[in-house]
């Protein structure tokens, strides 16, 4: 019988045993076109800038006040979301939280003043940041761990894809519709998922036996029953779940919380943190100003907008590479390698760039591959180091301060460039932080308790 305080590891390795079901698979899927959908909105939202700011005579500030807000909101999201969702479920957060940024981007789209635009792009930031950390979990929970790395890659594809797709359709839509057409399509798509996601999505198996191990409650013991029944024979799952009564607690004790700073994952979670911080840093670096100082070379703009578009699809194909890669080699060299890799080509980069881009596009490629592969890499490795109970918290906040090395990353070329770096010391300089990525994913994935390192 499952429900003992080591109900977790129980579930889970029931669900290594057997091959992949369909509920298990339509998780992934479901999780990936979440994903998908918020790649399109930080994608579509820089094209929609140039349009709305013509429209609206919008400055330099009051542009940054708009990108910011929405990076602002989903930064709170993801504070937010650990606790409520280690407590009420990964369902029900990730349902709101797509529901909210839909209606929020549909608003966005008929705002009639900046701070409107500010207000609304926040409170889609605010659902969206929920969502992140949860389907990054339901992803792990549901996935064996014979393919757990694989299947987590596959749906963080997901994030470029959007991207990719954002940048392609963002022109035609502007062209056709104007910059709010942008917004209307990035609204409605999130509405549409949420609606098939409350008659869908089902709630983490191993939340669920984790919940009726802690609490007794036959409400908790059926929901997990009812799940596992999707997985396996029913006659295996009413073996499974036959302890306890409703008269009888199967705990009576509480299993301890341990916190994330506490003494037994204070350094685990520290090491993700500062991966997280410093990946984050590097692929929003490059996002955000490799088209400008390119443009500066003297380069065509068709050129230095194709180096965005082979940024997203080096990580598509870097984060499948490592799909197929990480469950058939040992994760550490991987951790460690795509980040070193990353360093050689901030380097090399900042060569391209004194001879005035030569090669830089298949530079683009291969940095998307080490920097946005990488991070794929890391959302996979995060998951699994934590217990249950714990695990939305683990991902929030190491999301939490990805995201925020996303907004210094660019913020700290801004200011060096406006003190007279060059555009190649800038990109040299980024190997620093490439390296730190390394040698923190290499000690976290040693650390990690749900890992084979």
């Amino acid at each position: 019988m499952f429900l003992t305080n080591d109900v977790s590891t129980s579930v889970s390795r029931l669900i290594d045993k057997r091959p992949m079901a369909p509920v298990q698979i339509l998780v992934v899927v479901l999780c990936g076109l979440i994903a998908i959908i918020d790649g399109f909105d930080v994608q579509a939202a820089a094209f929609a800038a140039p349009a709305m700011s013509k429209v609206w005579h919008l400055g330099r500030e009051q542009l940054g006040a708009v990108f910011s807000s929405g990076l602002a909101g989903m930064l709170l999201g993801m504070a937010l979301q650990g606790t409520i969702s280690d407590r009420v479920g990964r369902r029900p957060i990730i349902i709101a939280s797509v529901i909210a940024f839909g209606l929020f981007s549909l608003l966005t789209g008929m705002t009639q003043t900046v701070d409107q635009l500010i207000a609304c792009r926040a409170l889609a930031g605010v659902g969206m940041g929920a969502a992140i950390p949860n389907i990054l979990t339901l992803t792990s929970e549901y996935s064996p761990a014979r393919v757990r790395t694989r299947m987590m890659v596959l749906m963080n594809i997901g994030f470029p894809i959007g991207g990719l797709v954002g940048g392609l359709i963002s022109i035609s839509l502007v062209n056709h519709g104007g910059w709010r057409a942008i917004f209307f399509v990035g609204g409605a798509l999130p509405l549409l998922l949420g609606a098939l996601l409350i008659f869908v999505l089902p709630e983490s198996v191993m939340f669920c036996a984790d919940q009726a191990a802690r609490s007794g409650s036959q409400v908790w013991k059926a929901r997990a029953r009812r799940l596992l029944a999707r997985m396996m024979p029913d006659e295996e799952a009413d073996a499974l779940t036959s302890g306890g009564s409703a008269a009888t607690p199967v705990l009576k004790e509480e299993v301890p919380r341990a916190g994330l700073l506490s003494r037994e994952h204070r350094a685990l979670t520290l090491f993700w943190w500062v991966a997280y911080f410093s990946s984050q840093i590097l692929f929003y670096s490059m996002v955000s100003w490799l088209p400008v100082l390119l443009s500066n070379t003297g380069m065509a703009i068709r050129q230095t907008l194709l180096s965005t578009t082979m940024l997203n699809l080096g990580s598509i194909i870097g984060g499948l590479s490592l799909a197929w890669g990480t469950d058939r080699f040992p994760r550490v060299p991987f951790g460690t390698l795509v980040f070193l890799g990353g360093a050689v080509l901030s380097l090399l980069i900042a060569a391209s760039l004194a001879a005035h881009g030569a090669g830089i596009l298949q530079l683009a490629f291969l940095a998307g591959g080490c920097f946005g592969g990488g991070q794929l890499l890391l959302n996979a490795y995060c998951t699994a180091s934590y217990p249950t109970r714990m695990r939305a918290s683990g991902i929030g906040v190491a999301t939490f301060f990805g995201r925020l090395g996303s907004v210094v990353g660019p913020a700290a070329v801004s200011l060096a460039l406006g003190v007279g770096w060059g555009g190649s010391m800038v990109f040299a300089a980024l190997a620093v932080p490439a390296s730190a990525a390394s040698i923190a994913t290499t000690f976290a994935v040693r650390r990690s308790r749900g890992t084979s390192a």
